[in-house]
């Protein structure tokens, strides 16, 4: 819990500091990936190297990706459906049958409804983390504000 925490106030020092928008919202976005990812797949795996060597900023990853996970779990029947009709598409079976019958990329478990269904979602929605419409949204929080406050009057 408190490794949580910290992360949570790194995260608030990191929006009130002058690192570069683009670079927090590419941690969101890959947080937002790996929510939708099992971490014992190839992709969950390869997001969290590409967090550690692109130098992302891995307090904003972590909390994003723990933000994602808990917000999509009302979402999963819809993800669920969203695999489910891409796994239906009869042109692609033969691909989806390769991928199962490599040993590489059967690692990826894309025959699993939810991780398909949640990777196109994750697909068609990170533009709109990449925008850092999510960066602006939490640099306006309350949290933000205080440390804002404390910062002020917390050194007199």
């Amino acid at each position: 819990m408190y490794f949580i925490v910290q992360q949570f106030l790194s995260l608030i020092k990191l929006l009130h500091s002058d690192h570069s928008d683009d670079k927090i919202a590419w941690a969101f976005v890959l947080g937002f990936f790996s929510a939708v990812a099992p971490l014992s797949s190839l992709q969950g795996v390869l997001l969290v190297v590409i967090a550690l060597i692109f130098r992302f900023q891995f307090g904003a990853f972590l909390l994003s990706w723990l933000l994602f996970s808990i917000f999509l779990m009302p979402f999963l029947g819809l993800l669920h459906s969203l695999g489910s009709s891409i796994l239906g598409v009869e042109a692609l079976r033969g691909v989806y049958t390769a991928m199962q019958k490599s040993d590489l990329l059967s690692l990826t478990r894309f025959n699993n409804t939810i991780v398909m269904g949640g990777f196109w979602a994750a697909l068609l929605l990170s533009p709109l983390i990449k925008s850092t419409k999510v960066y602006y949204f939490l640099k306006s929080t309350i949290f933000v504000k205080v440390y804002d406050l404390y910062g002020k009057y917390g050194q007199a």
